[in-house]
């Protein structure tokens, strides 16, 4: 199975989930040196659970994270 392009994947998460709740990835998000293709923002626990169900069936990996204050 091909990878679809990062454009596409960010379209197509922008589609289902809005585009308030998907942003580009930054250096800040990066864990061990690898950055994530999208970073998803879920505003409720039922959208994180969509979320997750979609990368499940796109075969996706997920990191989660907290709010990025690295203090945990």
């Amino acid at each position: 199975m091909p990878t679809p392009a990062l454009e596409t994947i960010a379209q197509t998460a922008a589609s289902r989930f809005g585009a308030a709740a998907c942003r580009p990835a930054t250096s800040a998000d990066s864990v061990s040196g690898v950055s994530p293709a999208i970073v998803l923002e879920p505003p409720d626990v039922q959208v994180l659970g969509e979320m997750l169900r979609w990368a499940n069936e796109e075969r996706r990996s997920v990191v989660v994270r907290g709010a990025g204050t690295k203090l945990a």
